[in-house]
């Protein structure tokens, strides 16, 4: 039984990473995405080998703004090799953002 739920898990990992890929992110092998996770524009999101991103995060690259202010920006961010970020995690960026190999 727990052979048959640890495959189940694979390939809803799988499958979660074809999604991001389809939309225009580069996402690493191995990594593991879990559910009810947001992202914004990820065709401007690479994640690197073996991250795991947790549960109701929210990753957002902004590249316009109608508020206020008009903004026009070509954003980037980057999750390098190794990396995790917890359950809950809010991630925003407008310009560049790196964040560097095996961080918690």
């Amino acid at each position: 039984m727990n052979r048959l739920i640890s495959n189940y898990r694979r390939v809803q990992y799988a499958f979660r990473r074809c999604l991001l890929r389809m939309k225009g992110a580069r996402v690493g092998k191995g990594c593991i995405i879990l559910k009810d996770i947001e992202f914004h524009a990820p065709h401007y999101i690479a994640l690197g080998d073996n991250v795991k991103i947790g549960r109701r995060c929210v990753i957002e690259c902004w590249d316009s703004y109608h508020g206020g202010m008009r903004l026009v920006a070509s954003p980037s961010l980057s999750i390098g090799s190794n990396s995790a970020l917890g359950d809950g995690t809010h991630i925003s960026c407008t310009q560049s953002m790196f964040v560097g190999r095996n961080v918690l």
